[in-house]
């Protein structure tokens, strides 16, 4: 007998109990997704409902196909930091013809891999050659080219800017 959705998300959820527990989290809102290039993009990115995002929490995610299949080998844990800014800085779906629903579009690049390095990095401080992390001064942007995500980016210490470089910094992150 085929499993059901829900089933499947809760088989996917409960591979994954473990890491829950260890990021100290009771009721996690896990919501599997399809990893997909939009057709003319060139990045990766997955999408959430609104009703989702208006929970004003953190997402916890794993990349699944249309029939809620693991499409992730490693069946790796991913997190995505609640921006409550969403409704002005993703692109947004045409509305479902039968629902209405509208879906944001989240370039993967955004998500964070919850794995042994994170747990590593939120436990003790990790040092960085400042030179292997920021563009080579004679390629750095101008300053005129700073966004205002990229502003909210630094005065929030939250990794939400689309260049990753600084996401980097501001996560303290070694490439």
């Amino acid at each position: 007998m085929e499993k059901t959705v829900s089933e499947k998300i809760n088989y996917l959820k409960e591979l994954h109990a473990k890491t829950f527990k260890k990021l100290g989290l009771e009721k996690p809102q896990f919501i599997p997704r399809i990893c997909y290039t939009p057709i003319g993009e060139k990045e990766k990115v997955i999408s959430f409902f609104e009703q989702d995002l208006r929970k004003r929490q953190d997402v916890y995610t794993h990349f699944v196909s249309k029939g809620y299949e693991s499409e992730d080998p490693e069946n790796r844990l991913w997190k995505w930091t609640f921006n409550p800014n969403y409704d002005q800085e993703y692109k947004k779906s045409d509305p479902h013809p039968e629902t209405g629903h509208i879906r944001y579009i989240v370039p993967i690049t955004e998500l964070e891999l919850i794995d042994d390095n994170y747990f590593k990095k939120s436990s003790e401080p990790e040092l960085f050659d400042i030179d292997e992390v920021i563009p080579d001064p004679n390629q750095d942007l101008p300053l005129d080219q700073l966004t205002i995500r990229d502003l909210a980016a630094i005065m929030l210490k939250k990794p939400v800017s689309r260049k990753s470089w600084l996401n980097d910094i501001i996560t303290n992150k070694k490439k």
